[in-house]
C-alpha cells in the first residue's frame, strides 16, 4: 500500500508544477522512495 501512496504523491500537482517551473534551472532533483527499516 505504501508504494501506491508514493506513486500518488509523485503525481501531485505541486511536484509537477515545481519540476516544470525549475526545468533547466535545477541541475539535479531527486526524490527517493523510502521503505521502513524496522517492522514495529
Amino acid at each position: 500500500m505504501e508504494h501506491d501512496l508514493w506513486q500518488k504523491h509523485m503525481g501531485n500537482a505541486h511536484l509537477v508544477a515545481y519540476m516544470n517551473a525549475t526545468d533547466g534551472a535545477v541541475e539535479d532533483f531527486t526524490l527517493n522512495e523510502m521503505t521502513p527499516v524496522f517492522d514495529y
